[in-house]
């Protein structure tokens, strides 16, 4: 996504809390900043978050992510290598030895 002014904006209607829950419109920037205020994250932690989460959800495809987030297509490749990675990773830790599950060591 790219705002008017050429930055990356990001979807603040995806923010909720109890305001925000009763109506379908996005939250302010105000309210944004107030939402995350002396919070660890940041909006764009929050899209980068969200990206690798639906990343990791559609088994890494670009396609899907560049079509879903309007990411340009070097972008959405970059994600879908990090998901994949994290997806092999994560097969390596419950089966370690590679035994397939047969519980073999």
């Amino acid at each position: 996504m790219t705002s008017t002014d050429g930055r990356s904006a990001v979807a603040i209607h995806l923010l909720i809390n109890h305001i925000t829950a009763t109506t379908t419109a996005p939250a302010s920037g105000q309210g944004a900043s107030l939402i995350l205020h002396k919070q660890a994250a940041t909006l764009e932690r929050l899209r980068i978050d969200r990206i690798l989460e639906e990343a990791l959800a559609c088994g890494g495809d670009p396609l899907h992510l560049a079509s879903v987030f309007g990411l340009d297509t070097k972008t959405a490749i970059r994600y879908a290598d990090s998901a994949r990675q994290l997806l092999v990773t994560a097969a390596e830790e419950q089966d370690p030895a590679g035994s397939g599950g047969l519980g073999f060591k």
